[in-house]
């Protein structure tokens, strides 16, 4: 079973976590990892059953929709013996998982839910409720993922407004989890006009894209730093989502920007972002102003 850190209780990005619960592996996943991340700050699990109520439903015992309810009442009563001190509240509603999540999006609220058990569709719940133009953050939580001693928190950056958000939360969260930061920057070999696909660009041109994407994470190093961490840069070669996939592979939390409110084409979310939550490597921070 793959593990995540957790730390003591510090101050954290969030006021409060919002759990989308569907009685799924990947959704006992995301209540385990909110319970453990939280660390005292109020969390609601929030069980969307969709269609109109029927008053009778959930006074009959035997009734479907009594025992999902019994069944979410004692995952909140388990969490609690797991964590005492926590604040763990439940509610059921009429909805879809989708509008009733997205509505509880804000600055300050974190959603959490479940990875896919398979990757069978480009457009999961997590996928979804991250690339709304609303914004929102949203974290998705690999089916199977638990607690463990702290490791590092990966950060992905590439200089546009986003990630200096996704970096501030980064440094944040990794003191709160006690947990090393690392912040990584991808970058490739920059196409160039009048070279064929057979054909490499200069030596020269490649070293000035080199240096140009080390100072970009230099730069982040030092708002890093200047928020008080201590990180550790890395600078590597490669698509933006398989170095991060890499990277973040053995993370306590991997934390990207979201640009979807820019990029239409991408369908509301980042390709890069979308394809981490879609089959998250760890648990995946997405974050959106």
């Amino acid at each position: 079973m793959r593990r995540a850190p957790i730390g003591d209780a510090l101050s954290m990005s969030f006021s409060k976590i919002v759990v989308g619960w569907d009685g799924s592996p990947g959704a006992q996943s995301a209540a385990e990892w909110a319970a453990a991340y939280a660390m005292g700050a109020p969390v609601e699990i929030v069980h969307a059953i969709g269609g109109r109520a029927r008053g009778s439903e959930y006074l009959a015992a035997t009734g479907e929709r009594s025992a999902e309810r019994i069944a979410l009442m004692e995952l909140a009563d388990g969490l609690r013996s797991t964590h005492p001190g926590g604040s763990f509240a439940t509610e059921t509603v009429r909805d879809a998982a989708i509008d009733a999540l997205g509505q509880r999006l804000a600055n300050d609220v974190l959603v959490v839910v479940g990875g896919p058990t398979r990757r069978r569709s480009r457009w999961t719940l997590g996928a979804r409720l991250a690339g709304r133009p609303t914004g929102g953050s949203v974290a998705v939580v690999p089916v199977g993922w638990a607690s463990a001693p702290p490791a590092t928190l990966v950060v992905g950056i590439d200089g546009t407004r986003e990630a200096r958000a996704a970096l501030e939360v980064a440094v944040a969260e990794a003191r709160r989890l006690d947990a090393a930061i690392a912040v990584v920057h991808a970058w490739d070999v920059p196409a160039m006009p009048g070279i064929g696909f057979d054909e490499y660009p200069a030596e020269s041109d490649v070293d000035m894209a080199e240096r140009i994407h080390r100072d970009l994470l230099d730069d982040a190093l030092e708002v890093a730093r200047d928020l008080g961490a201590e990180p550790e840069g890395r600078l590597e070669m490669g698509r933006a989502g398989e170095v991060l996939r890499r990277s973040g592979g053995e993370s306590v939390l991997l934390v990207v920007g979201s640009h979807g409110a820019r990029e239409l084409a991408r369908f509301f979310l980042g390709s890069v972002s979308h394809g981490l939550v879609v089959d998250p490597p760890a648990p995946v921070l997405v974050i959106s102003e």
